[in-house]
């Protein structure tokens, strides 16, 4: 049987030769690949020791380590350290409403006495501590698999009413 070298109807030589544009692959989807996987690994998007914020204050020192950088679905971990530099009648972590939407929070240790909403925080208050004591504060949490976002959030450590300390910070959510 022999075989014919006749194109379709409609085609061309000239649709079969490639043009100049087409003799190679485009490297822009290698490129854009290359930077977001160096993104990752230089961790902007999370995977990294979380920072560490100390305050020496009259009253306390208080060391907050929270997570700034998280990724959706993922386990996290909170931790706050007060050091009463004088006696504390209510030692009291308070952190904005705002930094804890779409997270959920698994556990915290110790638990506090009193919960409660004030002013657009969330504010838990322990047992009073006395001068040199140390109340050490382990929240575990996860984000909602379906966020991502950014919150921003006011985090201080108050003894009752009267603030000690407060810290600013904020809670990128990625992909």
């Amino acid at each position: 049987m022999a075989s014919s070298s006749v194109a379709p109807d409609g085609i061309d030589d000239e649709h079969s030769r490639p043009r100049r544009w087409q003799r190679h692959a485009n490297p822009a989807a290698l490129i854009l690949l290359a930077l977001w996987l160096g993104a990752g690994l230089a961790g902007f998007f999370g995977g990294h020791a979380n920072p560490v914020y100390v305050d020496e204050t009259d009253g306390a020192r208080v060391v907050l380590d929270f997570p700034e950088t998280l990724r959706n679905g993922e386990l996290f971990e909170m931790r706050a350290a007060v050091t009463a530099k004088q006696a504390l009648q209510n030692p009291t972590l308070a952190l904005s409403v705002d930094y804890w939407h779409e997270l959920t929070i698994n556990s915290f240790v110790p638990a506090p006495l009193k919960e409660s909403v004030v002013d657009g925080e969330f504010r838990f208050t322990w047992e009073a501590l006395a001068p040199g004591d140390t109340l050490h504060v382990k929240i575990d949490g996860q984000v909602n698999p379906q966020f991502f976002h950014q919150n921003r959030a006011r985090v201080a450590v108050m003894d009752g009413e009267r603030s000690i300390s407060s810290h600013d910070t904020t809670l990128r959510i990625w992909p």
